[in-house]
């Protein structure tokens, strides 16, 4: 079948975004074949959180379920024939321990089911093997495999007479799967292809055509989808067959819907599709990623730009849900440590990749339904262009972005929190006697024995995402502990530090001090004011103090601060240096004592050293001291003040999770840690906290994180670093 004539029936459907676009329109493969159909919109219910219960009900007047060529009209009250549905049920149930011999034999075995219901037998097993018909019930149909046989049925002449004998022969086939049905399907589909017959046929009998192309498509489906290969074009031509059904459902009686069993095919192919879902869009995901030039000047830039669009939406959707939800893992560590998502930077071009994926933990109330809030989530997503979100296990859902270039793989993890208990949980069983609860210690929450104090969540805090006008997201209230506690203690163990006795804590002081526009010197941190304008002034413009403290005359402050040497130094005149760019020169200081009352008596107030930051002088740029930042925070901590539990989460730490043939992690793991990778990253946190974001400000100053920094100071830069291997 010619490709274009596939283009243009996906073209023609109404709805919001394609996210599928395969390799130009051309399906290769099964998983193609699945992200296709539900792309395109290729059933009456094709989105995996659109189900005939849900858009037939009385209030089915959702907008997600219908397209213009799939109405209600058109798709509810037909009759669902789940004889068709014998596909193998879900082959994602199956493992080493659990096959579908094992338990779908017979009436099934009990061991193979759980109690949430996520495996059961209906799901996994689907519906019992079709089996043969009886013999001598196929008379019409094997009248028409002889008209077939000869070509009749490519002829405009006979076209009635095809019809009207397939019609008869359905009627007396008691399997919708049978022998019969499948030959005459199959030869009549490749009749019409090989003559280019199908549309033509099918603009004058349009539900004989359809019934015969999706019968044909079941069979095909079931015969090849499990191989590794399959014949030339087999797929495309499986997708020509499934578009019939969209572009001449408009032209069908809808008692033809049942009686030649379209709307039992429609349900078997989507059951079908639906069930390789995931496993489909894994592999896609991995031929798009596969596929990308990944050693283009910017693709880095362009992963990350596009990991941050995602979750960036993903945010704002949850937002408009009104959904309770944080960043949880390695995506709320990298927003404490840079502000942004998935990577920061750091010295001479290296990156932290703190994570490879998204994960957010979405708090539901204790009664709000799991499969309904993903199905929300999911549909709106759906309507900026992704694919459906899924689940792929109780209590967690996956999605992906891939209308984005590089796609972002999103985990969403759902508990619940009791408002009367004060407690945020993910499993318990509550008597209805007693009114009791039992909390299970299952993940994330072991560390809290099942049942983690609300009040590490809330009243949420904010983090920043990224730089730019959209930059905001709830976080938890006390984030440090979160993250100690989550998965028992998982981050806080690939984080710990080992102490060492040679590490020199000295090394430590200053380095989260200075802005990077200013020169720490003598526990100050000193810059040039602008011209006639007050130190008090300047250094509020850094978020710092004015901190008096003087420039000794052996050495001079605004030749270090300008970086070379001023044509002329003057006499000692005032407490603070005075530079006259003009004229290349400059006054050294002397102390307040020694100020001449004179006409500054207003500024000196007997030598008060405090008054100056408010003192300037037309045309002086004046060398300004001021305060270390968070002076007591910035010493060095001892023994007994860390909260972190003898972990540091605020230095990078290359755990097993990251991507080892990612080129940044590589780099990093063999060049380490610097004295400027510490002051960016003290630079990050000490603007986050002024922006009144989350951080790891205060962190950074505990015990774990003060004696790593020494460790690295010290000449070791992979201190504390670990390995991927």
């Amino acid at each position: 079948m010619a490709s274009h004539a596939l283009a243009s029936s996906v073209a023609a459907v109404n709805q919001s975004e394609i996210w599928w676009h395969g390799d130009g329109v051309l399906v290769r493969t099964w998983p193609h074949l699945v992200l296709w159909y539900l792309s395109a919109r290729m059933s009456c219910f094709s989105g995996i959180h659109v189900s005939p219960e849900d858009c037939c009900s009385a209030s089915g007047s959702d907008p997600h379920c219908w397209t213009g060529a799939f109405t209600q009209e058109r798709c509810c009250g037909r009759n669902a024939d789940h004889r068709l549905w014998s596909s193998g049920g879900d082959p994602t149930c199956w493992s080493s321990d659990f096959s579908r011999d094992m338990c779908c034999n017979g009436a099934g075995n009990d061991e193979c089911w759980d109690d949430e219901g996520w495996y059961s037998f209906a799901r996994c097993c689907g519906g019992s093997p079709a089996v043969p018909s009886p013999g001598g019930r196929h008379a019409n149909l094997t009248a028409l495999l002889s008209v077939a046989q000869s070509g009749w049925c490519s002829e405009p002449m006979y076209f009635g007479v095809c019809a009207r004998l397939w019609r008869a022969g359905l009627r007396r086939a008691e399997q919708l799967t049978d022998q019969a049905v499948r030959e005459a399907s199959l030869l009549l589909a490749e009749a019409w292809k090989a003559t280019g017959r199908l549309h033509q046929v099918g603009k004058i009998f349009p539900a004989f055509v359809v019934s015969v192309a999706l019968h044909a498509a079941l069979f095909l489906v079931d015969d090849w989808w499990s191989k590794q290969a399959a014949p030339g074009q087999l797929w495309v031509d499986v997708a020509e067959l499934i578009s019939t059904y969209h572009t001449h459902a408009r032209s069908m009686h809808a008692a033809d819907v049942t009686r030649l069993r379209i709307g039992a095919l429609d349900d078997a192919l989507r059951h079908r599709v639906r069930a390789h879902y995931p496993t489909a869009l894994q592999v896609v995901l991995a031929e798009r990623i596969t596929a990308t030039d990944q050693g283009a000047a910017n693709f880095h830039d362009a992963l990350s730009y596009a990991f941050l669009s995602a979750f960036q939406e993903l945010v704002e959707e949850l937002d408009a849900l009104n959904a309770d939800f944080v960043p949880i893992q390695g995506t709320l560590i990298s927003l404490l440590r840079y502000g942004s998502f998935p990577e920061g930077r750091l010295s001479r071009g290296k990156r932290d990749v703190v994570d490879n994926d998204a994960e957010v933990m979405v708090i539901l109330g204790k009664e709000t339904d799991l499969g309904e809030a993903l199905k929300q989530l999911s549909l709106a997503l759906e309507r900026r262009g992704w694919p459906p979100c899924y689940i792929p296990h109780v209590r967690k859902g996956i999605c992906f972005s891939l209308r984005h270039a590089v796609p972002c793989k999103i985990e969403l993890y759902f508990v619940a929190r009791d408002e009367d208990s004060g407690l945020i949980f993910a499993e318990r069983s509550c008597s209805l006697a007693s009114g009791l609860c039992e909390y299970h210690p299952v993940f994330p929450f072991q560390q809290w024995s099942g049942q983690m104090p609300s009040d590490v969540i809330y009243p949420m805090t904010r983090c920043r995402v990224g730089s730019g006008g959209w930059h905001r997201v709830l976080c938890p209230h006390r984030p440090l502990e979160f993250l100690r506690g989550w998965n028992h203690g998982e981050y806080r163990d690939q984080s710990l530090v080992v102490d060492s006795p040679n590490a020199d804590r000295g090394l430590c002081a200053g380095l989260h001090a200075c802005p990077r526009a200013t020169l720490h010197v003598r526990d100050r941190c000193w810059t040039l004011s602008a011209a006639s304008e007050p130190c008090a002034a300047t250094c509020g413009a850094l978020g710092l103090s004015f901190a008096y403290s003087r420039a000794e005359e052996a050495e001079p402050m605004v030749p270090k601060l300008l970086g070379a040497q001023p044509r002329r130094a003057q006499q000692a005149w005032m407490p603070l240096e005075c530079y006259v760019a003009e004229e290349d020169r400059f006054h050294i200081a002397i102390p307040p004592s020694e100020a001449s009352p004179g006409v500054f008596s207003q500024w000196t107030l007997g030598g008060d050293p405090v008054v100056w930051g408010k003192w300037a002088f037309p045309g002086c740029r004046l060398s300004c001291p001021c305060a270390l930042p968070d002076d007591e925070a910035a010493r060095p901590a001892v023994a007994g003040q860390d909260s972190g539990g003898g972990a540091c989460l605020a230095l990078p730490v290359l755990s097993k999770d990251r991507d080892r043939s990612d080129e940044r992690n590589i780099r990093l793991q063999r060049e380490g840690m610097v004295r400027e990778d510490l002051r960016l990253l003290a630079g990050y946190a000490r603007g986050l906290h002024k922006q009144g974001f989350a951080s790891f400000h205060a962190h950074l100053r505990e015990a774990a994180c003060v004696r790593r920094i020494a460790h690295i100071l010290a000449g070791d830069p992979l201190a504390g670093l670990s390995r991927m291997d």
